[in-house]
């Protein structure tokens, strides 16, 4: 007989063999487009994918539920680089206030870049989504190689290309360092809200064009 594998080592066998990011990490992304005034948008996508969750709702039952809790609890109990989150990597307090000035200054970025286009709200809300959500694995962070795609194309100043790049060093070594990473994260989401009129007026010209 072959004993079953549970707990902590069933979380790490269960992260080695995913190599695709969790929905979880985008989780923000419409309330970012809404915030910014791209509520069609949002209207559209829920128009989309209400009725493939109901569908999906109907086809595997309410036990996917109990799963969903079950694999979160086992993993819960795996400290180091898999949970790559300040709710993980910080004790709780820090962790709140960490995530409450997250929500915050993206708050402010999305208030001021209202109707400048929808790249910079998209790259907005998968930063804040992976640093407040509660479960983020190595291979979720690949999502913030879409957000630097993003805001590049944006053709932001020559510091924040810099910085948007230099976010590659810290997020290939994020299991080495992830607290750094995150420190890295948060400090490219205040980089953000530095970005100039100028920068969210062209971004805005090529959105209407």
């Amino acid at each position: 007989m072959v004993a079953p594998v549970t707990g902590p080592t069933l979380a790490r066998r269960r992260g080695a063999q995913r190599t695709h990011p969790d929905p979880q990490i985008g989780f923000l992304v419409p309330v970012a487009l809404l915030l910014s005034g791209y509520w069609r948008v949002v209207l559209a996508w829920l128009a989309v994918s209400a009725p493939l969750a109901i569908f999906t709702l109907l086809a595997v039952g309410t036990g996917v539920f109990h799963h969903i809790s079950q694999s979160l609890d086992a993993v819960s109990g795996v400290p180091g680089p898999i949970q790559s989150s300040l709710l993980r990597q910080l004790p709780f307090p820090l962790a709140l206030m960490g995530i409450a000035l997250v929500l915050a200054v993206s708050a402010l970025i999305l208030w001021r870049s209202r109707g400048s286009g929808p790249s910079l709200p998209i790259a907005v809300g998968l930063i804040s989504s992976i640093l407040v959500s509660p479960y983020v694995n190595f291979y979720d962070l690949s999502a913030l190689v879409l957000a630097g795609w993003l805001i590049l194309r944006l053709d932001p100043p020559r510091w924040q290309k810099a910085v948007t790049l230099a976010m590659y060093v810290p997020l290939y070594g994020a299991p080495i360092w992830p607290v750094f990473t995150l420190f890295c994260l948060c400090g490219w989401l205040l980089s953000l809200a530095a970005l100039s009129p100028r920068t969210r007026a062209l971004a805005s010209q090529r959105a209407a064009a």
